[in-house]
């Protein structure tokens, strides 16, 4: 799948979900400007969150491949 395909079944998907949640598409959602930055902010909070589980586990898997090198070399 290219990446643009990816990135609009992402978008179709939360734009369903969205829908589920609260009834109306995006386009018509009547919320405020300080409405709409408290959504943007709750996701980016989600994002940092995400972003450190992830930094967090390829930390954890370099380390381990680190450790497999280190005992390669260490049998030559």
């Amino acid at each position: 799948m290219k990446v643009k395909d990816k990135v609009k079944s992402i978008i179709d998907a939360q734009q369903d979900k969205g829908l589920s949640k609260y009834g109306v598409y995006v386009d018509d959602a009547d919320l405020t400007a300080e409405e709409w930055i408290e959504h943007a902010q709750e996701e980016l909070a989600d994002m940092m969150v995400y972003l450190e589980c992830l930094k967090r586990k390829m930390n954890i898997i370099l380390s381990q491949q680190e450790k497999i090198v280190d005992l390669s070399n260490q049998n030559d």
